[in-house]
């Protein structure tokens, strides 16, 4: 409500000062506001058709400004132009593969050969001391890599030492008015593994073994 007669003051004050500024002296106060008025509405419905021009062609140019725009194309355009990207499929390199390994979280995927809380880890390409990349599969939505690698990582454990068979997923994204059809990483699974080595935890050594001659408890 305050803005609401903010904006009336102003109103009124531009009225006033622009009806002072085109009608001649002694012209009675009425006449003056009224022209005044006039002229501040007739200016605030320009300025906000000139706003509204502005803010479309600001998107236009956003959206690219053509009309090859998914979101701009009929639904036939748009299902010729999703098949047409549906056949184009990923081909990562293999330097791309080992990236996707060093990015990807792995938390929430469960390492089957070896029992921890602690998620995998892959902190720099360094950590990858084999990688060797073997059959693609595509059904559907999903498009496969098979890999297998062997890893020297600190996470679950220092000095985790493993290989194993890892399936990189690609999926299809069909869609929608924000974003074209494309291929997108979705996320990298564990087959199987075998653990090769893992250093042993460090025993704390507590009061037991400090001082085992120490006479605990009550008698």
């Amino acid at each position: 409500m305050r803005f609401f007669f903010i904006g009336l003051i102003i109103i009124f004050l531009a009225s006033m000062l622009i009806g002072q500024l085109t009608t001649p002296k002694r012209t009675p106060f009425r006449n003056v506001f009224a022209k005044g008025l006039y002229y501040s509405i007739i200016g605030l419905i320009g300025f906000v058709i000139i706003i509204g021009i502005a803010a479309l062609a600001n998107d236009f140019v956003a959206r690219g400004g053509s009309e090859s725009d998914f979101e701009r194309m009929t639904k036939d355009q748009k299902q010729v132009y999703s098949d047409s990207v549906r056949s184009a499929v990923p081909t990562p390199t293999e330097d791309e593969l080992k990236t996707l390994f060093v990015d990807f979280n792995f938390n929430g995927v469960l390492i089957p050969c070896y029992e921890t809380v602690h998620k995998l880890n892959v902190e720099s390409a360094k950590e990858i001391l084999s990688f060797e990349t073997g059959e693609s599969k595509l059904s559907s939505d999903l498009l496969e890599f098979e890999v297998a690698a062997e890893l020297m990582v600190n996470q679950p454990a220092t000095d985790f030492h493993f290989k194993g068979d890892f399936r990189v997923q690609y999926e299809f994204y069909k869609g929608d008015s924000d974003f074209p059809p494309a291929w997108n990483f979705s996320r990298i699974l564990i087959g199987n593994c075998q653990v090769i080595s893992v250093p042993e935890e460090k025993k704390v050594i507590g009061n037991e073994e400090l001082y085992p001659d120490l006479t605990r408890g009550f008698e």
